[in-house]
């Protein structure tokens, strides 16, 4: 994996209208399939476990939990990197965006 981030980093051509910004895409785009993969995750598990009881799926769906708020953690945190040089903002209160947040904000509760 860290043999993958750097050569993204040091091979991958830059665009020229976006430099940097364009390479951070190559890990926020993994890393926010797989917090939103694990929060599908949470919810499956929860619904087996309200199903059998089985503390096997309360177990799983934490630990999903705890992956996908890291995951997205890093998504919250290089989305605005990258939206910085090439929307002029960190921060637009577009859906996606804000949906993203609250969902952030309730796993961190």
């Amino acid at each position: 994996m860290v043999w993958n981030i750097y050569n993204i980093i040091i091979n991958t051509p830059m665009v020229p209208d976006q430099h940097w910004a364009q390479k951070i895409f190559y890990i926020h785009v993994p890393v926010a399939w797989t917090g939103f993969l694990s929060y599908f995750i949470v919810m499956v598990a929860g619904i087996l476990y309200l199903i059998n009881k089985e503390q096997k799926w309360d177990r799983l769906g934490l630990a999903a939990a705890e992956i996908g708020t890291l995951f997205v953690t890093l998504v919250l945190i290089t989305g605005p990197i990258w939206a910085k040089p090439i929307w002029g903002t960190w921060w637009t209160w577009e859906p996606r965006l804000t949906t993203m947040l609250i969902t952030f904000a309730l796993y961190v509760a």
